[in-house]
Formats: structure tokens, C-alpha cells, sequence
């Protein structure tokens, strides 16, 4: 998915430029290690090839993209110069794939033919002309069912069949907003303060914002863009911080999720112990 694309644009990037520097997904995290942590990849059993019975040497099993490696590299005919560990290796793809998973964002792209289809109503009223249900079922249809099969179907699970032609799910990478660090807090936090240098000129500290003050609006993805909209005034030196509990969204749901059970996800999905203000009031942060 997401790691395959990034690979593909880091084999053109380096065909055209002959580097991989100063890349969008520079300074991202994400190392191949992660996978086994993640459980993303094919399992691999290291001891399989082992003739030693000695199960006490015995390694954990780990993950690994080999196979999807090796599709990529006939598909775009790598050379074995391309293939050194610095450029479009294995170990390329595998951070580009722990990188997919701890800063991709899903969302759900949007249906213009619901609303579409709505205007016609408003405007037409129901039930509709048949030559427009004839010309919407045809949109629906494409190349594949005939639009008669589709058309006795325009109003009985219409929303389902069109968002599953095109509003499908999906995970999207945007480096910026994947740079915001994450907070479980939406109460703790202070501005950053202001003082005066010998000189008599204003300089204001450069201080971490430790409580939420932004949200993400992934959930109206309509075109390859997403808005980050702060939720309270931020001021000059203050930290951007998002709840990644939610989506990066506004945080009803980690209002009301325990420590424990934020931990646990933070821990599962993003490899990372919380240390932000609410979860020391509480008392209860564990170190893996």
C-alpha cells in the first residue's frame, strides 16, 4: 500500500537525481526493526535453517518484506547498484513501511454522488424523472453491472454502493502534520513567557505546550490535502500538539479512555511510552 507507493517514488527520485537526500520522509520514525514490533510483513523463523537442536541460543521471530522486495525489484528492474543498503534496498522499503504505520493517517475520502444525487432530488423531487435515474444509474454502473441492474437499486442501499465505488478507505502520508507530536492532555499547559535582554529588546522562551491545542480534520478528506485546525489560542513558541488517540482529531474519545488504555495503544501502535501531564497526574506510567 503506502510503503509500496513511497518505495516507487524513491526509485523515481533517485533515477532522476542520483541521490535520496533531503527526501519528504527525512526525519520521519520508523526503522526496520519496527516491523517485528508492529507484526507488519511476512513472519520469519531464523532457526528454521539451524541444524542445532540448542533452543536455548533460540531468537524470537521477526518480520521481514523479502518477498514484497523482490517483486518491487523485478517490477522496476533494480540493478544491483540500486540495490545498495543506502538506496533501494530491503532496508528502504521496510523503514518506508514502519514509517507508513506509525505516521500515516486514515481517513475516509468523501462520495460526490450522494450529494450529487440529493441535489437532484431537492430540485426534481422524488421519485426521480426516469431519464435521470437512467443517466445517475449509468454513472454508477461504469463498465461494469448494466444500468437497469443498477437502476432498480438507486435508493435501497445507494450510499453502500457508491462509497464502496469511490470513497474507498485509505492511509495517507502527510509529512508535516506527521512531524506534530502527540498529548493526552486538554487541560495541563502554559504560554510561553517574555522578557527583556540587556539591550532592552523583547525575547520570548522557546517552551513545550504540553496539552492538546490542535486537532486534525482528516475526517472530511475530500481532495489530497487535510486541514489542521487549532482548537485554542497558540501562542508564538508554543508547541503544536495533537491527541493521536483519536485520529488526531478533537478527543472524545481520549477524554474517556483510561491510562492503561492509552498507554496500550500509544505502546502498540506508535512504539512509544506517554509522559504528557495528564498521564503523570494519574500516576500510573509504565516504562516497557
Amino acid at each position: 500500500g503506502l510503503a509500496t507507493r513511497m518505495f516507487a517514488m524513491a526509485v523515481t527520485h533517485y533515477r532522476r537525481h542520483r541521490h535520496l537526500d533531503r527526501c519528504f520522509w527525512e526525519g520521519l520514525c520508523g526503522t526496520p526493526q519496527d516491523l517485528t514490533l508492529l507484526q507488519l510483513g511476512w513472519k520469519v523463523d531464523d532457526n528454521d535453517d539451524d541444524d542445532s537442536n540448542n533452543n536455548n541460543d533460540a531468537s524470537p521471530l521477526r518480520y521481514t518484506l523479502q518477498p514484497l522486495y523482490d517483486q518491487l525489484a523485478q517490477l522496476f528492474s533494480l540493478r544491483p547498484t540500486e540495490q545498495a543498503p543506502s538506496l533501494l534496498s530491503l532496508t528502504r522499503l521496510e523503514t518506508f513501511a514502519a514509517m507508513a504505520a506509525r505516521n500515516g493517517f486514515d481517513v475516509q475520502t468523501q462520495s460526490p454522488f450522494t450529494t450529487y444525487y440529493r441535489a437532484l432530488q431537492r430540485r426534481y423531487g422524488r421519485p426521480l424523472h426516469p431519464e435521470l435515474q437512467h443517466q445517475v444509474a449509468r454513472a454508477i454502473a461504469g463498465g461494469g453491472k448494466s444500468s437497469e441492474t443498477v437502476q432498480q437499486r438507486l435508493e435501497r442501499g445507494m450510499d453502500r454502493t457508491l462509497n464502496q465505488r469511490v470513497a474507498p478507505d485509505i492511509c495517507a502520508m502527510f509529512p508535516l502534520t506527521a512531524r506534530i507530536n502527540h498529548s493526552c492532555d486538554a487541560a495541563g499547559g502554559r504560554a510561553p513567557e517574555q522578557f527583556l535582554d540587556d539591550d532592552n529588546t523583547t525575547t520570548t522562551t522557546t517552551t513545550t505546550n504540553e496539552k492538546v491545542n490542535a486537532q486534525v480534520m482528516s475526517q472530511v478528506f475530500v481532495d489530497c490535502h487535510i486541514d489542521l485546525v487549532a482548537t485554542r489560542t497558540i501562542h508564538p513558541g508554543q508547541e503544536v500538539l495533537i491527541s493521536y488517540l483519536d485520529g488526531g482529531g478533537g478527543g472524545a474519545g481520549r477524554r474517556h479512555k483510561s491510562v492503561h488504555r492509552r498507554q496500550d495503544e500509544l505502546r502498540t501502535k506508535y512504539l512509544f511510552d506517554c509522559a504528557c501531564p495528564a498521564c503523570v497526574r494519574q500516576g500510573t506510567l509504565i516504562f516497557g
